[in-house]
């Protein structure tokens, strides 16, 4: 797991580590409740109160640590946040929580919590709470048909991961319902235990530890084979299964078993809960202060150590250890709260008041209210708001600032999705110099390209199939200029759907301007103004600001994307912006004097905007009727 967290394309399948857990997690706590059952010594609240000593202690301590880290050195807007991940994690939770904000286009997204790692912590406690009663229950009542109704609920639990696993990946990854059957194949091996002897007895023994080793093959072929596209569906059968043949087949003189019998896996063993622990904030405070992970990676192996040495055994000796555990867990709950309610900001009346003019040109019927991220990262922003007249434009045609049928220039037609949005109001200053119609069809969170082409009108109260049908309508008038603006960066992945617009276009004798899209930030969805102020940047008179750009990858997909799309038809050209932003280092303007040029990590501000007014102009400019 550290491995695939640091460097995936090294493990692409190192995350199937959990799923092994789940397995030996589900063999062992079972075993653990038969045998204390079989000898009448087995309590439910002592089995908890040992669980509670082996989790908490130094999860606690983890937890405050980042708690009080980010305090000190994080970008206040994230505080809250934080504050609430953490109390996902001391509550059992992570899990659940991780898998609703997966489910909110503008939250935030798991993969930016500093507690993301807890969600398997917190699933594995829910097995904990509910699992010993049920197998009590059944201990007690029906013994027999206990090893049959686990493989059956096991059977469900695969078939619901298997069945969810497309259409819903993110529950079948988060939930305990979906992965129980990892975990339930652990417990069916204990269950079944005295079976598995027999059969280890009818078979020579060295037949044996070569099964074994083949679990071995198994679990190492997932994790070099597995990666992100194979991680759900059958392809976790193989570290799993693996993981069951390696239990029921090592004996404890085979040789593989010898190996993981050493003192240094056996030392890494006793460390890795540890390990797990501090891994993933580790890693996201190596990436924030800029860290060489070799530092950060002998930091986590010192941090694990003394963990285990000074945490994890003392407090399972000590006898008042539920009483510190409870004082410990009321502490990092109520700096959990304070962190998740703290609302502060920092100064930007060093700058220039940011504008972001978009929300006045975006034809969403409803336009939705903010949620706490969005406030927080629209901030200080003056917002120009859309006029009420135009709350109908989807339904009559988009929103039409400049209407003049004698023009010399074609229809000017701005189309796409925030990006579109970020361009329209200096397209529409041009409009009015050059006295042409200009029309805004830009909706924001919306799949920017035309999916379906048809001109048949639906009774549907579908938005989407509405805002096609407008966008057909208005290109098939004809006489037009198609404006289109998205994120491509993120659409390269639908670069297919763009050329089927673009060619559309083409049929019906209009042209297509794409905007390339400018460099993207590396700071993320967060307010340009706050983090500046963070980053302690200070205007100079009229001096270039430059920072580290971000998503670089994905950026120069983007624009290899607009350069096989216009290559690829005569009727679409660009409007190049990379070279007005990024500098020859590879660095961001961001700055201009007291002008901020970004509002968050990829739209620009009204300044920024207003760079490419100049460019843009000439490029419509180039579509006069007289010429």
């Amino acid at each position: 797991m550290i491995i695939f967290h640091a460097y995936p394309s090294y493990l692409p399948g190192g995350f199937a580590g959990v799923d092994i857990f789940f397995v030996i997690s589900g063999f062992l706590i079972t075993s653990i409740i038969i045998r204390e059952y079989k000898l009448e010594e087995f309590k439910i609240l002592e089995f908890w109160k040992r669980r509670i000593k082996r989790i908490l202690p130094a999860l606690l301590i983890m937890t405050f640590s980042v708690l009080f880290l980010s305090y000190l050195f994080i970008y206040k807007n994230e505080h809250n946040q934080i504050g609430r991940d953490s109390l996902s994690a001391l509550f059992s939770s992570a899990n659940i929580y991780l898998w609703t904000l997966t489910r909110n286009y503008w939250g935030p997204q798991p993969e930016s919590s500093m507690f993301l790692h807890t969600w398997s912590l917190s699933l594995e406690e829910q097995f904990y709470l509910i699992f010993p009663l049920v197998i009590i229950l059944f201990l007690r009542k029906y013994p027999k048909q206990l090893p049959k109704v686990i493989l059956i609920f096991t059977s469900l639990g695969y078939l619901l991961y298997a069945l969810l696993s497309t259409d819903h990946p993110r529950a079948s990854f988060y939930l305990l319902p979906c992965r129980y059957w990892e975990i339930g194949i652990g417990s069916s091996i204990a269950l079944y235990h005295n079976h598995f002897n027999s059969i280890r007895k009818v078979i020579p023994a060295l037949y044996c530890k070569a099964i074994s080793w083949v679990g071995l093959l198994l679990i190492l072929i997932g994790y070099l084979w597995l990666d992100e596209s194979r991680s759900l569906g059958w392809g976790l059968i193989l570290p799993t299964s693996g993981t069951a043949i390696f239990i029921v087949f090592a004996n404890k003189n085979s040789f593989s078993n010898l190996i993981l019998s050493s003192k240094p896996f056996v030392f890494t063993g006793k460390i890795s809960y540890s390990l797990y622990l501090w891994h993933w904030p580790i890693i996201q405070f190596t990436k924030h202060f800029n860290s060489p992970f070799i530092v950060s990676f002998i930091a986590l192996c010192i941090i694990a150590f003394l963990s285990y040495k000074f945490i994890e055994t003392p407090i399972r000796k000590n006898r008042h250890s539920l009483s510190i555990i409870a004082v410990s867990f009321l502490s990092c709950t109520c700096f959990s709260i304070y962190l998740s309610h703290n609302k502060s900001f920092y100064d930007t009346s060093i700058f220039e008041v940011t504008t972001w003019k978009g929300f006045r040109y975006d034809i969403a019927p409803t336009q939705a209210e903010w949620n706490e991220k969005i406030k927080s990262r629209m901030h200080g922003i003056k917002i120009i708001e859309r006029p009420k007249s135009d709350n109908q434009a989807l339904k009559t045609g988009g929103i039409i600032t400049n209407k003049n049928p004698e023009s010399q220039y074609p229809r000017f037609i701005v189309m796409g999705d925030s990006h579109a949005l970020m361009w329209s109001s200096v397209i529409d200053e041009i409009g009015y110099e050059l006295n042409a119609t200009t029309i805004f069809m830009g909706m924001d969170a919306t799949f920017p390209f035309i999916r379906d082409f048809s001109t048949k009108q639906t009774n549907e109260e579908s938005v989407e199939l509405l805002y096609d049908l407008r966008r057909v309508e208005s290109i098939i008038s004809g006489n037009c200029v198609v404006i289109l603006c998205t994120k491509w960066s993120w659409n390269w992945r639908h670069q297919q759907s763009a050329k089927e617009m673009i060619d559309f276009i083409e049929n019906e004798r209009s042209h297509t301007i794409i905007i390339e899209q400018p460099p993207e930030l590396f700071f993320g969805d967060k307010n340009s103004a706050q983090y500046l102020s963070f980053l302690n940047l200070e205007p100079i008179n009229t001096t270039h600001h430059f920072i580290k750009a971000g998503n670089t990858s994905d950026y120069k997909k983007g624009l290899d994307a607009i350069n096989k799309l216009t290559g690829s038809s005569k009727n679409c050209s660009v409007i190049r912006t990379k070279d007005i932003f990024l500098n020859k280092k590879g660095l961001v303007r961001v700055l201009d004097g007291e002008k901020i040029l970004y509002i968050d990590d990829d739209h620009l501000s009204d300044a920024g905007a207003r760079l490419l007014k100049q460019r843009i102009m000439s490029s419509l400019k180039s579509f006069s009727l007289d010429q």
